[in-house]
């Protein structure tokens, strides 16, 4: 590989560069020389120091929607906004209908109005639209997939009509109680509910028929021999294995910390992938016990924040319904990845050294959301007001102390590294780390306003590409506080195989 070597030993002219270079970089954009704003991260230890936020790389699941949700809520990596799988992706189709172009379900665009669930089976089964007479109503998963978790109500008005009803009708009866059916309310949950709750039927809730078209594909599961089980519909790879019951942000850093099964880069489910191991042929617990007897019947935590009040999105297991619960209380723990993930998980240098907050600087990373190599890095638990950038190296190293922080792209005489700062391309990563400790592009290199999309080529010299089954490492460099005499700080490292 050409380019430019480092010796180990040459620490000081290291230091010196980051120095000159943040001074410039600083100059350029106006960045205040001390701090305004300090935010304290609680890092959440579980016993398991070593392990420390521990970021992975995940890549996308199929045929199963992303909930939509682009927000944060929580300093701790590993909750929904965190990752990005198959982007919610509609169709206008200008005839009545809108087409999910990642299930491939057509569904109806302004729903059938009040009625009974009988009448809606018979309205679902007459109804011709956009030249199609083949509807029906929807299965609760089906229900499910079509929520917008990051919207309030959880439609898409964008492309569908809401009358303001309370719920839609399902297709299927509860095999608890055939008197109740299984639907989906406007903030975003599914459930059972009896069919005598309708206004047409003498209740008080409002419920329509949005019909749909098309085949789901049930899941088929596998076991793998090492206490997980693969579902090769959305190619999600679940544990077997009861864990302790958590709070919400307990539960997402303990499933970013774990190995299980010799695997490291579990993650909690969001909502949508949560629910997807739910059998409506079941109930106590309402799963498939040949694959999943560890499961009990109570809520499991999602990664997913319900918008409107702050708290968390569980699925309960007794029935399969829906809803949320506040974070605070303690509830049960999934994990699942990406059965088809080429990631490698940190590391080296991880955890980081401590900054002038308190808290390391994290770097994490996710396919699919960045263009060039499609991996988007980001940094969190940073120092609020100061200038940040990204670094690719091609060896891992124990690192070698430089100001606050253990920079670990250098330690042989054949180890290269190289900073994504140039200006004015796509090479630039420069950001600045907002309130929060969240690195904020400032060059606009970002698909998400935040971190850097790494581009794929390396700003070496000559230019070096990068290819698929290469392996690099990343770190990110950030200035510390004091600023004004020098201090400086990196992330942990992420390793990446492309």
């Amino acid at each position: 590989m050409n380019g430019r070597r480092v010796e180990s030993g040459l620490r000081v002219c290291l230091l010196n560069h980051f120095l000159s270079l943040s001074i410039k970089l600083a100059a350029t954009y106006g960045i205040p020389k001390e701090n305004t704003a300090m935010k304290e991260i609680r890092i959440i230890l579980l016993g398991l120091s070593s392990l420390l936020m521990t970021s992975t790389l995940k890549a996308q699941t199929r045929d199963l929607p992303d909930t939509g949700q682009t927000t944060n809520y929580t300093a701790s990596f590993g909750e929904d906004a965190d990752y990005t799988g198959n982007s919610p992706d509609l169709t206008d189709n200008t005839d009545g209908t809108i087409t999910d172009n990642v299930t491939g379900l057509m569904w109806q665009q302004v729903d059938g109005g009040e009625m009974t669930w009988d009448d809606a089976v018979n309205y679902a089964t007459n109804l011709s639209l956009g030249g199609h007479t083949d509807w029906r109503l929807p299965t609760s998963h089906e229900l499910l997939n079509m929520m917008n978790h990051g919207l309030h109500p959880s439609l898409d008005q964008t492309y569908y009509q809401y009358d303001n009803n309370d719920f839609w009708w399902g297709a299927t009866p509860y095999v608890g109680d055939p008197d109740k059916i299984w639907v989906a309310n406007a903030g975003g949950g599914v459930g059972p509910h009896n069919k005598n709750e309708a206004v047409s039927a003498g209740g008080v809730k409002i419920f329509h028929p949005r019909c749909v078209r098309g085949t789901t594909v049930a899941s088929s599961f596998t076991e793998n021999g090492d206490g997980t089980v693969t579902d090769s519909r959305t190619d999600l790879m679940f544990a077997q294995s009861a864990f302790t019951d958590l709070a919400w942000d307990d539960a997402i850093v303990f499933a970013e910390a774990s190995t299980y099964a010799g695997y490291d880069d579990w993650r909690l489910p969001n909502v949508k992938e949560l629910r997807s191991i739910a059998d409506d042929g079941y109930t106590g617990p309402s799963v498939d016990v040949t694959y999943f007897g560890f499961v009990s019947s109570g809520f499991y935590w999602s990664s997913t924040t319900e918008t409107n009040n702050g708290s968390g999105w569980v699925a309960s297991f007794d029935d399969g319904r829906v809803g949320y619960e506040a974070k605070t209380l303690d509830y049960g723990v999934m994990l699942v990845r990406d059965a088809n993930s080429t990631s490698v998980s940190i590391s080296f240098c991880s955890p980081a050294n401590p900054n002038s907050t308190g808290a390391s600087a994290v770097l994490a990373g996710n396919w699919g959301s960045g263009v060039g190599s499609g991996l988007h890095l980001e940094i969190t638990g940073g120092v609020p007001g100061e200038l940040g950038y990204f670094l690719i190296g091609n060896e891992a190293t124990s690192g070698i102390l430089i100001s606050s922080g253990q920079f670990c792209l250098v330690g042989t005489t054949t180890a290269q590294f190289f900073r994504y700062n140039v200006m004015g391309t796509d090479m630039s990563s420069v950001g600045i780390f907002d309130a929060a400790g969240t690195m904020s592009n400032a060059v606009g290199t970002s698909s998400t306003g935040y971190g850097f999309d790494v581009p794929s080529t390396i700003p070496s010299s000559p230019l070096l590409t990068i290819l698929s089954g290469d392996t690099w490492h990343f770190q990110g460099w950030y200035r510390d506080t004091p600023a004004a005499v020098g201090s400086s700080n990196f992330t942990n490292g992420l390793s990446a195989t492309f």
